[in-house]
């Protein structure tokens, strides 16, 4: 008896679920791997998720800033795509990053559109500037998207900004002021 197609579809069954496991898990791009620049926020206590009664996840000590890959089936492989950072609002002391962030970016992806999922730095609300760095981690974030433009297919003059309350107000900031972090690299804009 040979167990040969067995153990392909033994095989099969699970190539299959990694995959689907690995698409389902979006990308993260780490904004500062060099070291956070300062106001950082403290690494304790660790970043974590949080649902309360009311049904709204909210994100607290984030001090390690990303932006999460929404991105969307290539359906013209030569076509460059437009590009919109989501930037979550949350008074600067947590990040409301599930009904100001991953669901704007499904809905950003459903109409055509790569998102990115601003994961910045909180709290900062009790820092002299609270927007500070943010500011920096917005700005940040689209210098990294505009620089990954090629290898994801996005037009680099099509990346926007989207800010929901608190993140709108840093969105802002960042889009009017020249980059507000050191070692910013000059031929990679960082405004959208």
């Amino acid at each position: 008896m040979n167990h040969l197609p067995l153990v392909t579809v033994v095989f099969l069954t699970l190539a299959f679920q990694w995959s689907a496991v690995n698409a389902a898990m979006p990308q993260e791009i780490v904004l500062w791997p060099e070291g956070v620049p300062e106001p950082r926020v403290p690494a304790e206590p660790a970043e974590k998720v949080e649902k309360k009664a009311d049904g709204i996840a909210r994100r607290s000590n984030v001090s390690n800033p990303r932006v999460v890959v929404y991105d969307i089936p290539r359906t013209e492989p030569q076509q460059l795509r437009s590009a919109v950072l989501v930037v979550p609002g949350g008074g600067f002391g947590i990040l409301a990053d599930e009904h100001e962030g991953s669901e704007a970016c499904r809905w950003l992806n459903e109409h055509g559109i790569v998102a990115f999922l601003v994961l910045h730095r909180v709290p900062t609300n009790k820092m002299p500037v609270p927007n500070a760095a943010p500011v920096q981690d917005i700005q940040k974030g689209v210098q990294e998207v505009r620089r990954r433009a090629t290898a994801l297919q996005i037009d680099p003059e099509k990346i926007a900004v989207l800010g929901f309350s608190a993140g709108g107000q840093a969105t802002l900031v960042a889009a009017t002021n020249p980059p507000r972090f050191p070692s910013a690299d000059p031929a990679v804009s960082a405004r959208s």
